[in-house]
């Protein structure tokens, strides 16, 4: 659903308005200054992984999230999924405050790595257990609920 906005032109020779769509309701991800330092040696400054960052992103959109080895791609995604805290900074997924509601936030998106060594050291039911454990579900629960779609694998 979008909200139309009319706004004037800047053409003095139209005196029609233009019409801009607004999206209606909170932004799927609203992340505002996110800032991340990690210290790494105690004799150096701290490393600054992603440096006052702001994104919008609205319900439908697909963004891609490009840079270099090392440029905190993986990073700022591990901060919007909660995995890390931020330095400074804030974000809200679907209206729901990173901080106030974690938990809310992560029932809403999940993130899956392709470099995830520990997690491929685990069976399909181990990890599986490890996510509802993360998202403070009961690992049985999950299991059971799964167990229909799991084509017997474990």
């Amino acid at each position: 659903m979008s909200i139309a906005v009319l706004e004037p032109t800047q053409s003095p020779a139209v005196s029609r308005p233009t019409i801009r769509t607004l999206p209606a309701g909170p932004a799927a991800l609203l992340v505002e200054h996110a800032t991340k330092r990690f210290k790494v040696d105690r004799r150096k400054p701290p490393v600054l992984a992603v440096d006052d960052v702001s994104i919008r992103l609205e319900r439908g959109e697909i963004y891609g999230l490009l840079g270099t080895n090392g440029s905190g791609k993986s990073t700022f995604i591990r901060l919007v999924s909660g995995l890390l805290t931020l330095d400074e900074g804030r974000v809200e997924v679907f209206g729901h405050d990173l901080v106030r509601e974690e938990m809310a936030v992560k029932r809403l998106i999940n993130r899956v790595s392709v470099d995830a060594a520990f997690f491929k050291k685990l069976s399909p039911a181990e990890n599986l257990s490890f996510a509802a454990r993360l998202y403070g579900l009961d690992p049985r629960q999950a299991r059971r609920q799964a167990a229909p779609s799991s084509g017997g694998r474990k």
